[in-house]
């Protein structure tokens, strides 16, 4: 079974490599879902359902967003996070 992650060089970089590892993915997404539902509807902006809300949370905190503000725009991985949670909260809160 490969490493669920692992570190990769690649032109002078290194960059974190998620593996597959399709129990583990389905218990995050099952855990992420039982947090995101437990919270009011009236939290969410217009439109938004707790499908759409972990689908716009894994897009925008995923290894592959992490690594592009990380390796290819020089953010430094505190920058990175602190960037998240109000980009999170335009995305999917209600004002």
């Amino acid at each position: 079974m490969p490493a669920l992650v692992a570190k990769e060089q690649s032109g002078g970089h290194e960059r974190v490599v998620r593996g597959r590892d399709p129990p583990a993915a389905r218990v995050r997404v099952v855990a992420r879902r039982r947090v995101f539902e437990s919270w009011p509807a009236a939290v969410w902006r217009k439109g938004m359902t707790v499908d759409r809300v972990l689908a716009v949370y894994a897009v925008t905190v995923s290894l592959d967003a992490f690594d592009l503000a990380v390796h290819e725009r020089g953010w430094s991985p505190d920058e990175t996070e602190r960037w998240w949670q109000p980009a999170l909260g335009e995305l999917i809160l209600a004002g």
